[in-house]
């Protein structure tokens, strides 16, 4: 689909894809190899020149391939971070655009905020379109979330999640605040997340979940979709070493990059 989006149908190519992690667990990889494969092949076309394409329009073509070309159940998030990178802060007004605020952290603070979180592999996969499919087919149902004890439309729900983006937006760039405010925004998050619809979460993630938060974790929730793949942990750094000895999974530690998808190589012919 792509080939034939670019009109490159008659080019020999020959792709390689590598990964550190596995496909199908939450992390963004189907849109983050979207975007790396449309930036690529931008280089290819003849009439663009070697700049390529700007991120944010890098950014908006990898949405309207998954969602329009390809007619893939995704949201805008995971092509927005692949293309741009960095720490953001994204809206998405009614119009169906998107914008975008990077949060300027101090170095000590991003360094603590690295520290706190940590990944951990359920050891399960799922296909996210089909979660995804499901999510928007139960939201328009009289399914609902339970918030604080209290039980909740899906649109209410997703109100609430909104709201808690912000809250976080506001602790993050309060270098006076303590940073572990977030693992309580995110122990409220997972609860609203994982009444969406039924299957977002597992006996296995929530096993997981209990015992993470007995070994010193404030909060966590499930990437992506649900229904597998990885948990991240917000866990205080004074904890972390037993947190790693009780969770009995592998631990991933995280950073954030500046930079979004680049071209290593670009050769012109």
């Amino acid at each position: 689909a792509a080939l034939r989006h670019f009109d490159l149908g008659d080019l020999s190519l020959e792709f390689h894809i590598f990964g550190d992690l596995p496909g199908r667990s939450g992390l963004g990889g189907s849109s983050a190899f979207t975007v790396g494969l449309l930036n690529a092949l931008y280089h290819l076309v003849p009439d663009r020149t070697c700049s390529g394409v700007r991120p944010d329009q890098l950014a908006d073509l990898a949405i309207d391939f998954e969602q329009q070309v390809i007619q893939e159940a995704v949201g805008c998030q995971d092509q927005i971070f692949a293309a741009l990178g960095g720490l953001r802060f994204l809206e998405f007004p009614m119009n169906h655009c998107w914008r975008f605020e990077p949060l300027a952290l101090s170095a000590a603070r991003r360094t603590a905020l690295e520290a706190s979180l940590a990944l951990v592999y359920i050891g399960t996969m799922r296909d996210a379109h089909e979660m995804a499919t499901r999510q928007l087919a139960e939201q328009r149902s009289n399914y609902g979330a339970v918030a604080n004890g209290v039980f909740c439309t899906p649109r209410f729900a997703l109100r609430l999640m909104a709201q808690q983006a912000r809250d976080a937006r506001a602790l993050l760039l309060d270098e006076d605040r303590p940073l572990d405010g977030l693992g309580a925004m995110l122990h409220d998050a997972w609860l609203l997340k994982r009444g969406l619809a039924d299957g977002v979460t597992l006996p296995e993630a929530d096993a997981l979940y209990a015992r993470g938060r007995g070994c010193g974790a404030l909060g966590g929730k499930l990437l992506g979709a649900g229904g597998g793949g990885f948990m991240l942990f917000w866990v205080p750094r004074e904890r972390r070493a037993e947190f790693e000895q009780g969770i009995g999974a592998p631990v991933t530690s995280v950073r954030i990059t500046d930079r979004g998808s680049r071209t290593i190589i670009t050769e012109e012919s």
